[in-house]
């Protein structure tokens, strides 16, 4: 974390601290910190939003970092990189961020589930990027007792491209998605992948929902049934 204002804001409880420092003439120097916590907190910054309650337990070596879940909390306050304030709840599972000189970027999400505003998620994959190239995507995502129209509540605000974000948002106007599954795989500036650039395609059992796939189609009403999505196309299986 490179803002300094970003760490000096930090406050929780440290439970355990085990580091390790190794020097080396020839090749740059080793360490290694692994940090047990409870009830993190930071005013956070521009790229970062304000958090508190976090739990679970970091490690940081020169490549990178994990942080480890474990029954853990997290609130995320207000801020434009997120749509709404975020209370998540049961975290289990490990994030793991690499990178290499600078050049290539990876975050990967290794079973990572909970609950966030009362929805049931689970997030297996990860978001790469390699140098002079795009942010690229592959994962899946389960989902479970959620508000339809809230399903864009489950990414970081901006982080498509425009037309994408608008789809993903106007999409679902109403309904409970049940249960449900989605896979995307292919670079996040192109998503939804109208040219077949990427892969884009799930299996949603909705109740009641409105869905309105482009604005040069009519929504269909109150459906409830299982809805396979493909790209910007779908088809239902409804009652």
């Amino acid at each position: 974390i490179e803002n300094p204002s970003f760490q000096t804001s930090l406050q929780g409880k440290l439970k355990s601290l085990t580091s390790a420092y190794r020097f080396n003439r020839k090749k740059t120097n080793d360490y290694f910190m692994r940090a047990t916590f409870n009830s993190l907190s930071s005013l956070g910054d521009q790229r970062i939003p304000p958090f508190s309650a976090l739990s679970g337990e970091a490690e940081v070596f020169p490549s990178g970092a994990d942080l480890i879940f474990v029954n853990s909390t997290l609130e995320i306050a207000r801020h434009h990189k997120v749509y709404r304030p975020l209370s998540f709840e049961k975290i289990n599972g490990k994030i793991t961020w690499r990178s290499r000189e600078g050049l290539d970027q990876s975050t990967i999400f290794r079973r990572l589930s909970g609950t966030v505003n009362n929805i049931g998620f689970g997030i297996n994959g990860h978001v790469s990027k390699e140098e002079n190239s795009s942010w690229y995507l592959d994962g899946i995502l389960d989902i479970d007792n959620a508000p339809a129209s809230n399903l864009h509540h489950l990414i970081l605000a901006n982080s498509l491209p425009e037309k994408g974000d608008y789809w993903l948002r106007n999409v679902f106007a109403g309904g409970l998605i049940e249960h449900g599954s989605i896979i995307i795989r292919g670079p996040i500036r192109k998503f939804p992948f109208r040219n077949m650039e990427g892969l884009f395609m799930g299996n949603l059992r909705v109740a009641k929902a409105k869905v309105k796939f482009s604005k040069f189609w009519p929504p269909a009403e109150d459906v409830t049934g299982v809805m396979k999505l493909r790209g910007i196309g779908g088809h239902f299986n409804a009652k």
